[in-house]
């Protein structure tokens, strides 16, 4: 019999114009292994402007996918939904618009045609092989549909077709293989070309040197103010915001939470006290609900089905509940339950500056018109609007709070927070508040910083230390 992959994560990734659906697969597999560990086994499909993504730690064939295939060449069916008794279990394959949303070799046939008939109404078609026939029937779906019961196993299937769509580690797959080759032959025209700058470089240098010049020693600090510390042992931005976007990837790719929880909102604070010596950045809010037909009523005696009573409040068996208190405490998450909701705080590791005061600029510092009002906002234009509060006043250094009110910004890939730590990293900038709501895969709230610069006085030169 064929091998069907047991758990399976999906996820639809936009993609922007001209961009490469290759480098898109590269940069995803290698995120979903640094977020898992281990092997990770990956497949592409792509829908037009859209990236499908599947993965896995099993290198099998994919269920959904070949379930797809099938029927699409035998029945010309793109929205169906799919069962058959596999092992004592009902295996169920849930596809739209030719696009597989949902395979499970142990699925809730129940629930997948509910979200069946949520995305089909009445439009859908239901295929089950004989062996799932008396559990069709059990369904109430309500105005029945097109059904139709196969004589044909999916297995059997699969052993006729000569190559079934199957998960495969990331650098197996065709087009991240050609991607890989042009970066080797990319990398070696970079690495002789910068040989060739660095030996014309220093023999510029060596021609005009003088050798009388005198060698300035190092400045040590001056400012040596709590707050201004703290603000500056905050890990740069370049690293804080990817590494924020790292633990939310981890709750999206675990297989318990990920798979069954919905992400309403994200917040992130910067610690009061951030220890210098440690990569703990604080924690990353996560608050997620269970789906709502979780919390739909039950039948009642006329069959008609709709939503649990508003003050009817839902809880976890509470042998679940402990479970996933437990699950979560092995994954080193704070969890706490309330009815359907649930608040998750997953640490996020960042390094903290090497030395705070590096990071302090002076007043009129080269390169300073990077930090300007006016250009932070053309900047942030496509993302949101900055709004700057007036100055603040800390003697021997002044701050301005900055806070980007985010609208409908992509969080799913990345792009946005490797954008955003790329254009505030290396600079006077300390991330202060990241508050958003969550739908689908974009974000709308507010990203709170600071800019933190350094004043002259009579004790302290910004320029000397």
């Amino acid at each position: 019999m064929i091998a069907f992959a047991r758990h399976v994560v999906r996820e639809q990734l936009p993609l922007a114009l001209f961009s490469s659906s290759a480098r898109l697969q590269k940069r995803q597999g290698e995120l979903i292994k640094s977020i898992l560990g281990g092997r990770v086994y990956c497949y592409f499909e792509r829908h037009k402007r859209r990236l499908a993504c599947a993965f896995s730690n099993e290198p099998k064939a994919l269920l959904g996918e070949t379930v797809r295939d099938w029927l699409l060449a035998e029945r010309g069916s793109r929205n169906f939904l799919w069962c058959e008794v596999l092992d004592g279990r009902t295996a169920v394959a849930l596809v739209a618009n030719g696009q597989v949303v949902k395979d499970d070799l142990a699925g809730d046939l129940a629930a997948a045609a509910q979200e069946a008939r949520r995305r089909f109404g009445n439009a859908g078609r239901l295929f089950a092989h004989r062996s799932a026939a008396d559990r069709v029937a059990a369904l109430a779906l309500g105005e029945p549909w097109p059904t139709e019961v196969l004589d044909v196993s999916v297995a059997d299937r699969a052993g006729e077709a000569r190559e079934l769509p199957a998960l495969r580690p990331i650098d197996d797959i065709p087009a991240v293989r050609k991607w890989n080759a042009f970066w080797r032959a990319t990398k070696l025209v970079v690495f002789v070309a910068a040989l060739g700058f660095g030996a014309v470089a220093a023999w510029t240098w060596w021609k005009s040197r003088n050798p009388d010049a005198a060698v300035a020693g190092p400045i040590g600090p001056g400012v040596q103010e709590l707050e201004y510390e703290n603000l500056m042992r905050t890990p740069d931005v370049g690293a804080l915001l990817p590494a924020i976007h790292g633990a939310y990837r981890q709750f999206l790719a675990d297989p318990v939470f990920g798979a069954h929880w919905t992400i309403q909102s994200l917040k992130w604070a910067r610690p009061a006290a951030p220890e210098a010596s440690t990569s703990n950045a604080g924690d990353l809010e996560i608050v997620a609900a269970l789906p709502e037909d979780v919390l739909t009523a039950p039948a009642d005696k006329d069959g008609r089905r709709g939503r649990a009573d508003e003050a009817t409040r839902f809880e976890l068996p509470e042998d679940a509940e402990a479970e996933v208190l437990a699950y979560a405490r092995r994954r080193g998450w704070r969890l706490e339950l309330a009815g359907a909701s649930a608040t998750m705080r997953i640490p996020v590791s960042a390094a903290p500056r090497s030395a705070p005061n590096e990071a302090r600029l002076q007043e009129d510092a080269p390169g300073a018109e990077t930090w300007r009002q006016q250009a932070l906002i053309d900047d942030f234009a496509p993302l949101g609007e900055l709004q700057m509060t007036n100055l603040i006043p800390k003697r021997p250094f002044r701050a301005y709070a900055m806070t980007l009110r985010l609208r409908d910004a992509e969080w799913a890939t990345g792009d946005v927070a490797r954008w955003l730590g790329d254009r505030l990293g290396g600079g006077p900038v300390a991330l202060q508040s990241f508050d958003v709501s969550h739908e689908g895969a974009s974000v709308s709230g507010s990203l709170t910083f600071w800019l933190v610069w350094c004043i002259p006085t009579s004790t302290n030169s910004c320029a000397t230390g």
